[in-house]
């Protein structure tokens, strides 16, 4: 019998980077966006991360956290999402561990200060994205833009 995976597991798995064995195939690339509450600017960064890795062909994968994460996801980003044809509906948000800031290729700050254990490489911050509850299309363009250029210095 095969083991069923629900999508909280799926979304917990995503988050790990998991060593390969003697060298096989390289170690997953994780990117971590981290904003204060886990469920706006850094879950629009890590949806749009995945598909525009995706797209480039990169197995990279992007996680929302959140410094102080909210219950839910809020309406205007999920609806947001939605129209982009990314379902959140699953989502849980989370609050950024230990084992995250251990186990990222990197970290991208969103308007939030988080205690990083003292790691100050692969850091970075975006404090200059639009509040998403005062125009989400003015943040997701501004979320695009950066995650276009991340993508590109990772080479990816």
């Amino acid at each position: 019998m095969r083991p069923r995976f629900t999508r909280r597991m799926v979304i917990a798995l995503a988050a790990v980077t998991i060593p390969c064995p003697l060298g096989s195939a390289a170690p997953t690339t994780t990117v971590v966006f981290v904003c204060e509450h886990g469920v706006a600017k850094s879950l629009i960064a890590a949806e749009v991360f995945n598909r525009m890795a995706r797209a480039r062909g990169s197995a990279a994968v992007g996680v929302s956290r959140g410094v102080t994460p909210e219950a839910r996801v809020p309406d205007g980003v999920r609806e947001g999402l939605a129209r982009e044809g990314i379902d959140v509906s699953g989502f849980v948000p989370r609050r950024l561990g230990a084992d995250d800031v251990r186990g990222a290729t990197r970290i991208v700050l969103i308007g939030a200060q988080a205690d990083l254990a003292g790691r100050s490489a692969g850091v970075e911050r975006w404090d200059d994205v639009s509040a998403v509850s005062e125009n989400y299309a003015r943040a997701h363009a501004d979320i695009v833009a950066h995650v276009d250029d991340l993508l590109t210095r990772m080479g990816r």
